[in-house]
C-alpha cells in the first residue's frame, strides 16, 4: 500500500478543518465589506468575458507561420503564390466575421 500523506500531515489537515468549523463559531461577525468592493469580483468576470470573445486574428500568424515554413522548404513561386491566396482569403473571411 502506497503512503500518500505522512502522519504530520495527516494531523495538520484534521487542525486545519477543526480551526475552519470551531473559529467562526467563535469570533464575532464582520461587517459587511464596502460596496466597491463587491463589484471587483463582478468586473474581473466582465475583463474574461470580453477577453474570451474578443475576436483575435491568430489565423493570419498561423498562415504566416505557414508560408514561411513552405518558403524555407520548397521555393516554389507557385506554393508561395497559392499560400498568398490561401491568407488574402483568411483575412478578407476574418473581416467579414469581425463586420
Amino acid at each position: 500500500m502506497v503512503r500518500c500523506f505522512s502522519i504530520v500531515s495527516v494531523v495538520i489537515l484534521t487542525a486545519l478543518a477543526a480551526s475552519l468549523v470551531v473559529f467562526p463559531l467563535l469570533l464575532p461577525t464582520l461587517p459587511p465589506p464596502p460596496l466597491m468592493l463587491l463589484f471587483f469580483p463582478v468586473g474581473i468576470m466582465a475583463a474574461l468575458m470580453f477577453l474570451a470573445f474578443y475576436p483575435s486574428d491568430a489565423a493570419a500568424y498561423v498562415a504566416l507561420d505557414t508560408i514561411s515554413a513552405k518558403e524555407s522548404t520548397e521555393n516554389s513561386p507557385q506554393v508561395v503564390a497559392d499560400l498568398a491566396s490561401t491568407v488574402q482569403a483568411n483575412s478578407s473571411a476574418l473581416a467579414l466575421f469581425v463586420a
